[in-house]
C-alpha cells in the first residue's frame, strides 16, 4: 500500500568502478523520525530489475517465472520501513547490458571476465563492496549495521558476499 505522505528522499547514485566507469543506483533515506538505525542493500539478481525493485517503475505482473508482485520494490517498502536501502543496476542487466538483443548476458560477461582471471558473481561482489563503501560516507548510516537481502540470483549474491566481506 503506497504511502499517502512522503517519509523517506530517494537519491539516483553513480558509484564508480575499474577503468573510470561507473553504475546507477537509488539509496532511499528515511526521514529522520522514522529511521531505525539499520542499513540494507538490496541486490536485484535475475527475477527484478534495479529499476523495479526500488520503485522508480513498476512490476509488470505475471511475467515468466517470477515470485509475484510481492517482492516488487521492497528496497523502497524497506526505506518505509524505516532502514536506509540501496539498489543498484548489477552487471548485465539494463544500462549495464552490452548485448545487441537485448538479453541478459551472464554467460558472456562470465567468460570475459574468467579471460582476464576474474569471475561475473566475483565482479557483482566487488559491486556490492563498492555500494557498502558508499553507504559508509553517509552521516545517516552505521558502518557497523549494513547489511544485504535480496531473493532469488540477489539472495545468492547476500549468501556469497557475506561469507568474504568483513563488514
Amino acid at each position: 500500500q503506497p504511502c499517502a505522505l512522503p517519509i523517506y528522499r530517494r537519491r539516483k547514485v553513480r558509484i564508480p568502478c575499474e577503468a573510470g566507469v561507473a553504475f546507477d543506483g537509488f539509496v532511499f533515506i528515511p526521514d529522520p523520525d522514522r529511521r531505525n538505525g539499520r542499513t540494507i542493500l538490496t541486490p536485484h539478481g535475475h527475477g527484478m530489475r534495479y529499476l523495479e525493485v526500488s520503485g522508480v517503475r513498476r512490476a509488470k505482473f505475471p511475467r515468466g517465472n517470477q515470485c509475484g508482485p510481492y517482492l516488487s520494490n521492497y528496497t523502497e517498502r524497506l526505506a518505509q520501513q524505516g532502514f536506509v536501502t540501496a539498489c543498484f543496476n548489477e552487471r548485465g542487466f539494463d544500462d549495464r547490458n552490452d548485448s545487441r538483443d537485448g538479453r541478459h548476458i551472464c554467460t558472456e560477461l562470465d567468460v570475459t571476465y574468467r579471460i582476464c582471471g576474474y569471475t561475473l558473481i566475483r565482479m557483482h561482489m566487488a559491486d556490492i563492496h563498492r555500494v557498502a563503501d558508499y553507504l559508509e560516507t553517509l552521516d545517516c548510516v552505521d558502518p557497523d549495521r549494513i547489511g544485504l537481502a535480496g531473493p532469488s540470483g540477489g539472495g545468492a549474491l547476500t549468501w556469497l558476499t557475506g561469507a568474504v566481506e568483513d563488514r
